[in-house]
C-alpha cells in the first residue's frame, strides 16, 4: 500500500497550519495528491433540526462570514503547500458539517490527516466529536495531529499498540508507508497483571509479519491494571516516540463512553501524532 491521495482538514484554528505541514510533507514523501478541505457547516444550520430561511434576519451576512473564513483558510493551505513544493493539491470547500464532509471524502482518499479538537480554539463547521465520527465511519485510517505541538518531526520513532484486534490489524496495514521509513518501530502488547506472561505468541507474530515487509521491529510486552491510554502516552514520551499508530474503539462506544477506555484518553490528552483506524 501507498498513500496516493492525502485529505487534509483546514479551517482556521491557531493549530491548522501544524497539521497542513505535517501533510504537505507526508504528500512529498509519497508522491501524493493533497486534497485541503474547509467545511462551513451551512447546511447544518440551514436543514438542521432547526432550519433557518435564507432571508432570516442576520441569517445572510452570516452565512457569508463562514465562506470568507473557510477561504481563507484555503488560501493558507494553497501558500503552505506551494511553499513546501507540493506538486499535486487542490483546494475544497464543502456546506455539511466537518464530520460528516471528512467521513465521505475520506473514502476517497488513503488517509484522512485532521487536528485534535482544542475546547479553548473551536473550529469553524466542526461539531463537537468531530474527530471521533470520522473514525468510526470514514473507512480509512485517519492521523489525529495534536494542538500542544508544532510536529516538527514525526515518523522516525513510531510505537505500535498491538492487542491482535481488527483495528489494531487495520492499523498497522494503514500505516505500512510510515512504518517502512521509520527509523525505529516499536511495538507494545499490554496484558492484564493476572494474565503476564501470554503475549509472546502474538508478539512472534507481528513482528514476523511486519518483518516480510522489511520492517525490523522490537517487541516488548508490559504488565499494567489499566489505564492503557495514559500507559502508551507515557510510554511514548519515554522513548522519544514521534507517531503512535493504533486501533480505535474496540470495545463498543457506548461502553467505551461509560467505562472510558484508550482511545478517549488518548483523544482527550494525546502529546503526538497518532494514526488510528476502526
Amino acid at each position: 500500500m501507498a498513500y496516493k491521495t492525502i485529505l487534509v482538514h483546514v479551517d482556521d484554528s491557531r493549530h491548522a497550519d501544524a497539521r497542513i505541514r505535517l501533510a504537505a510533507r507526508l504528500a512529498l514523501q509519497e508522491g501524493a495528491h493533497l486534497i485541503g478541505t474547509a467545511s462551513t457547516g451551512v447546511s447544518a444550520i440551514m436543514y438542521g433540526t432547526s432550519p433557518l430561511a435564507a432571508d432570516a434576519p442576520g441569517i445572510a451576512p452570516f452565512l457569508e462570514s463562514l465562506l470568507e473564513r473557510a477561504d481563507k483558510s484555503l488560501e493558507r493551505f494553497e501558500k503552505i503547500a506551494g511553499s513546501m513544493g507540493v506538486p499535486s493539491s487542490e483546494m475544497r470547500t464543502d456546506e455539511e458539517e466537518a464530520g460528516i464532509s471528512l467521513s465521505l471524502q475520506g473514502r476517497y482518499a488513503d488517509l484522512v490527516v485532521l487536528g485534535q479538537q482544542n475546547p479553548d480554539d473551536p473550529v469553524i463547521g466542526a461539531g463537537a466529536g468531530y474527530p471521533e465520527y470520522v473514525l468510526m465511519t470514514c473507512g480509512r485510517p485517519v492521523m489525529i495531529v495534536p494542538y500542544v505541538e508544532t510536529v516538527p518531526e514525526f515518523g522516525k520513532r513510531i510505537l505500535v499498540a498491538w492487542n491482535e484486534s481488527a483495528e489494531a490489524a487495520r492499523a498497522v496495514a494503514g500505516a505500512m508507508p510510515l512504518l517502512k521509513r521509520a527509523d525505529r518501530v516499536q511495538i507494545v502488547i499490554f496484558e492484564p497483571e493476572k494474565s503476564a506472561g501470554g503475549a509472546a505468541q502474538s508478539g512472534a507474530a507481528i513482528k514476523q509479519y511486519l518483518a516480510r515487509h522489511g520492517i525490523e521491529a522490537e517487541v516488548s510486552s508490559v504488565t499494567t491494571p489499566l489505564d492503557v491510554g495514559n500507559a502508551l502516552l507515557n510510554l511514548s514520551a519515554d522513548q522519544g516516540c514521534d507517531l503512535l499508530v493504533m486501533g480505535c474503539y474496540g470495545h463498543t462506544r457506548i461502553r467505551e463512553i461509560l467505562l472510558g477506555g484508550a482511545t478517549r484518553t488518548i483523544l482527550k490528552a494525546m502529546t503526538l501524532p497518532v494514526l488510528m483506524s476502526h
